[in-house]
């Protein structure tokens, strides 16, 4: 019995040091992402971004008609505000075109104060 009852401690001794307790990691307080703070984050002036259409290049949520969206560099993509372009009529619907913008994203939406669409470039020489 008595080497029965050893043999159990000594189990248990080993399992608590070679298995021990998982130690608690502190967290670093983290400031949980909202529209303000990704607001504050992205601010583009005279801006390398890719224009197209909300719906049909970018499949933007809840978008159901063809819009001017862009996407940042960081891959995210936005409905634009603050801008005339027609992604229809600018051919976005079929292509995106690289464009210059600034503005600032609020409301989780590209608010544009300027935006210009490249022209595309097509080489119609014959050699």
């Amino acid at each position: 019995m008595k080497k029965m009852l050893l043999s159990l401690s000594l189990l248990v001794m080993a399992a608590i040091v070679l298995g021990g307790c998982p130690a608690k990691e502190e967290a670093a307080p983290t400031t949980p992402p909202t529209e303000e703070t990704d607001a504050a984050l992205i601010k583009l002036s005279d801006a390398k971004i890719e224009a197209g259409c909300g719906m049909c290049k970018y499949s933007i949520e809840d978008v159901n008609s063809c819009s001017l969206a862009v996407k940042t560099d960081d891959g995210k993509t936005y409905m634009v505000e603050g801008s005339d372009i027609s992604a229809h009529d600018a051919g976005l619907c079929k292509t995106t075109l690289p464009a210059t913008a600034s503005g600032e994203v609020k409301d989780g939406k590209f608010v544009a104060s300027a935006i210009e669409l490249e022209k595309p470039t097509v080489d119609l020489s014959v050699e």
